[in-house]
């Protein structure tokens, strides 16, 4: 809720005008985002604005958002590749910064009280430190005029500078849960949100994760050692992630990682094979056609490009950029991120 609004008024007038608003935080930016019909806008923004600034931190819903935080991180504890990739990416990032867990611990969220988020918001809610997107159709300068008045009462304070991440590799560390299957998660340091090189990765994380890749290929359908195989990765500041996983069984767990640091290292010489290129090029293609086809993906686009200083229409450049990629820079790009020793998790079934 607001100072304004309880959470309830505010559900109940949105759901009059068919409207939506919610908030999610990933590893770089808090986002709140608003969708609703155009006709509505001098309705809508105005409540947008006053969610954020002017929150009301009640006791009660705070309470209630950890206890639901508490289950959701409790749940992640038990999962063995959250685990996987929460013990690997505490090492790559030395538990600071990226390596900490975006559902923090039970200790941190126990901490938790109106005063901490107060102080929280009143650091971070800034001018400087915010970006405002709308995508859709609507008249620009009547938007403007209401931000003004909403949004715009935020003090511009200063800009949030991100600490410098630490990073480090080789080493491997395992943990045990009470499941009957074992997970691996191999984490390397990846690129920055404004590395050249990102564009690379980008094809070598569809290219690992394709079901005609060799991961799926060699490792699950022919030698039948994996339940799922993929990789994943995410661009920060002046660092990122890019992370392999597998699920098998505990019996086949050895041989499975070394058959899939075989396939790694294959990738780090040889890059994507011409006769896949294409194709690949072809599916990151289609998946950012897909990423355009609504105003909210669109806005959510732009903010994040220009939160990382690049130019407000960023997101209708990168397919162009995806169109005259080459093997060969592919193949280098495999060469710098696979090169390194990875930080390898390895997650296993408890015994007794």
């Amino acid at each position: 809720g607001t100072v304004r609004r309880s959470a309830a008024e505010l559900a109940g007038l949105l759901e009059s005008h068919g409207a939506t608003l919610g908030a999610a935080s990933g590893n770089n930016a808090l986002l709140a985002q608003l969708s609703g019909l155009s006709p509505d806008l001098s309705t809508l923004l105005p409540l947008l604005s006053e969610v954020l600034v002017e929150p009301a931190f009640h006791g009660d819903s705070i309470e209630r958002e950890k206890a639901s935080q508490t289950a959701s991180l409790r749940e992640a504890l038990e999962d063995p590749l959250s685990t996987a990739f929460r013990l690997a990416r505490a090492h790559l990032f030395d538990g600071t910064g990226y390596g900490l867990h975006s559902l923090g611990s039970e200790a941190s969220l126990a901490g938790l009280d109106r005063f901490a988020l107060s102080a929280h918001h009143s650091r971070h809610f800034q001018g400087s430190n915010t970006v405002v997107a709308l995508a859709g159709d609507f008249d620009v300068v009547h938007a403007r005029e209401v931000l003004a008045e909403g949004i715009g009462r935020l003090p511009q304070g200063n800009p949030w500078l991100p600490p410098s991440a630490t990073v480090r590799g080789d080493f491997e560390i395992e943990a045990f849960l009470p499941k009957k299957q074992a997970v691996l998660a191999l984490a390397y340091p990846g690129c920055s949100a404004l590395a050249p090189e990102r564009f690379a990765l980008r094809m070598i994380q569809e290219w690992c994760t394709d079901m005609a890749g060799p991961l799926f290929i060699r490792i699950r359908e022919e030698l039948g050692l994996a339940y799922q195989v993929g990789a994943t990765q995410f661009h920060g500041h002046d660092a990122g992630f890019f992370g392999f996983y597998l699920a098998t069984d505990p019996s086949q767990v050895d041989l499975a990682q070394r058959e899939l640091a075989a396939e790694i290292a294959k990738i780090a010489e040889d890059g994507i094979p011409e006769d896949a290129f294409e194709r690949v090029r072809a599916t990151v293609l289609s998946s950012l056609a897909l990423g355009l086809q609504s105003p909210g993906s669109i806005a959510r686009l732009a903010a994040i490009d220009v939160l990382f200083g690049l130019p407000v229409t960023h997101h209708r450049e990168v397919a162009a950029i995806f169109q005259t990629i080459t093997p060969d820079e592919v193949k280098a790009a495999a060469a710098s991120l696979l090169g390194n020793k990875p930080v390898v998790a390895r997650v296993l079934p408890r015994e007794g």
